[in-house]
């Protein structure tokens, strides 16, 4: 008698098709929750590294309240970059950062983009020259969405605060 031990090819397409079916299945959860992984540790990388750049300003420069930009410069344009360049020696950075009329463009030597501007228009009434960054995680790769990889952090000025607030 000849007895044959294996499987024949219908039982292995059926096993490979069942498999392909089970990936496809769990595949964009794990993609997904990888994602969303990546963008909390560059955010929180982000959050950490500017804070830390604050903290050396201030012990180099005194507190935020103190600062130049603060009082002295007569546009938020002018305010947007010497803010900027207090903190600017604690970073590191990919490339030189990109200054404009509104706004301080950069990219981390860890990947994250952003922008930073300072509010010199008081719009909420309540926090004039209070800066501003605007975080990209992604840095162009993905297309960007408010909240989900579009992240803002503040520096408030609360020497110049609304006392009615």
């Amino acid at each position: 008698m000849n007895k044959r031990t294996g499987f024949t090819l219908a039982e292995v397409l059926i096993t490979l098709g069942i498999v392909g079916v089970v990936a496809a299945l769990v595949m964009p959860g794990l993609i997904n929750e990888y994602e969303k992984h990546v963008t909390t540790t560059r955010v929180k990388s982000f959050y950490s590294t500017i804070s830390n750049a604050v903290l050396l300003a201030e012990n180099e420069n005194g507190p935020l309240e103190t600062w130049d930009w603060v009082d002295k410069s007569p546009s938020a344009n002018l305010k947007s970059r010497m803010a900027f360049d207090y903190i600017k020696p604690y970073l590191k950075f990919a490339v030189e950062p990109y200054y404009t009329q509104d706004y301080v463009y950069f990219r981390l030597s860890n990947g994250v983009c952003g922008l930073s501007r300072v509010n010199g228009s008081d719009m909420y009434g309540v926090f004039p020259w209070t800066t501003y960054f605007k975080v990209y995680p992604y840095c162009g790769q993905k297309k960007a969405y408010s909240g989900r990889n579009i992240f803002e952090f503040c520096l408030f000025n609360f020497k110049n605060a609304n006392k009615n607030c």
